[in-house]
């Protein structure tokens, strides 16, 4: 198996030999032809001068004077008419060539310039012409061959780098964006350097599953170990409460490995704006179907639920919305006191359309508006409320399906005291 060097100098030298060859072989079949068509006109216009001479003509034997070899016109009995070199007389009878008038010989001519090599300037133009025709075969050889060397050069070398970069993709290690001379293997290390950059994030965002996984599954297991443990031991005694907790801390687990389940799949969903199933939602009724589950607890806590829409038509992927929507009205559900104000708003924008959903619960510390997204992230106020710090971080990916965003700012609504507002921004979807 050859390199990418060898087999495009061989490929490229192969075909300029071709080349060579095919041109070699049209002048060698072509100087024949063209020889004989100068031969044929040579003799047509002799056999015509010769018929000129016979007529007597005075300025054809001066051209004829002129010729550099001998030219002999003789009549119908052979006898010498005209010479411009000697009589002729060794002439022999198949040399003469016969001059015919309406079907009648009338004389017959002898030259010696019928064929082009016959003259001393043709002889010497056709050794310039070969000699030329021969170096300029060698010469464009030559520069064949420095083109074909710099050609294979130009892109085994490309090629060799980009095998190296494949290997370091192999390994794991960054790519670099290179730029070729070949505008085709530029877009090739392009891609190289976005695959190692995908790649380089899956491994850091794997590698950050693993960390964040292990760190959370690590209290439930260890509170669960320790219930069983001190059971089995005797320490605690065995009751309803007791069967209680245990499965309360099995259901946070199976919560925690749905939500991990969902928040995976919605972030390996490709680019921000990807393949989302947008389609036009009614905002009235959006609004109904976010706050309905939600109507028992609502209703146990007194909650005083406001609803404002001002976008009468929506458009997105109405599932993935909806679940967006749940998870921000659940967690603020558990950070409203008994009484409270829960507001639910859906607004035009600039660039599509806003969900928003205020509680006045207490304020999110300024240093952790920030975190609030990030995966198994739980605040000083959620450290004694139920949850598996997922329900946020499933928001902000179906936003970034959608091209959209999501924050949480402090702040008050209505008169009301400084509470916690989260905005959910959607562009409008193709």
């Amino acid at each position: 198996m050859r390199n990418a060097f060898s087999w495009l100098f061989r490929s490229i030298a192969g075909s300029l030999a071709a080349l060579v060859l095919v041109q070699v072989l049209l002048v060698s079949l072509g100087l024949p032809l063209i020889l004989g068509a100068y031969s044929r006109y040579r003799q047509s216009e002799f056999a015509s001068l010769a018929g000129e001479i016979l007529k007597g003509s005075q300025e054809a034997r001066d051209r004829v004077q002129g010729l550099e070899n001998a030219f002999f016109v003789f009549a119908a009995d052979r006898s010498l008419i005209y010479s411009n070199r000697g009589k002729g007389k060794s002439l022999g009878e198949a040399e003469l060539i016969p001059i015919t008038l309406e079907g009648s010989v009338v004389g017959y001519y002898r030259a010696l310039e019928l064929q082009f090599l016959d003259t001393k300037a043709n002889r010497a133009f056709f050794v310039s012409l070969m000699t030329l025709l021969a170096g300029s075969v060698l010469l464009s050889s030559a520069i064949g061959l420095v083109f074909a060397f710099r050609a294979a050069g130009t892109i085994s070398r490309p090629v060799e780098t980009l095998l190296g970069d494949l290997n370091d993709l192999e390994r794991l290690s960054p790519v670099t964006a290179r730029r070729f001379e070949i505008s085709e293997l530029t877009g090739v290390s392009e891609r190289l350097a976005r695959v190692s950059d995908i790649l380089s994030r899956q491994d850091s965002y794997k590698r950050q599953w693993m960390q964040d996984i292990s760190h959370d599954l690590r209290t439930p297991i260890a509170g669960l170990r320790g219930q069983l443990e001190a059971l089995r031991d005797g320490v605690f005694t065995p009751s309803e409460e007791r069967y209680g907790r245990l499965l309360s801390e099995i259901e946070r687990l199976e919560s925690m490995a749905a939500g991990v389940s969902e928040l995976n799949s919605l972030e390996s969903a490709g680019e921000p704006g990807g393949a989302v199933n947008a389609e036009a939602i009614d905002g009235a009724e959006f609004a109904e179907e976010i706050l309905r589950p939600f109507e028992a607890p609502l209703s146990e806590k007194g909650v005083r639920v406001e609803k404002r829409v001002s976008a009468p038509t929506i458009r997105g992927d109405r599932p993935l919305l909806l679940r967006a929507a749940e998870n921000i009205v659940s967690n603020a559900l558990r950070f409203l006191p008994p009484g409270g104000l829960l507001e639910l708003g859906i607004d035009p924008t600039e660039e599509g359309w806003a969900l928003s959903v205020y509680n006045d619960g207490p304020p999110i510390p300024e240093e952790q508006l920030g975190l609030v997204f990030n995966r198994f992230y739980r605040g000083e106020n959620s450290r004694t409320t139920p949850g598996s710090g997922l329900g946020l971080s499933i928001v902000k990916e179906i936003a970034r399906r959608h091209g959209g965003s999501i924050i949480a700012e402090n702040r008050g609504y209505g008169g009301a005291p400084t509470g916690v507002r989260f905005t959910l921004e959607i562009p409008w979807a193709p």
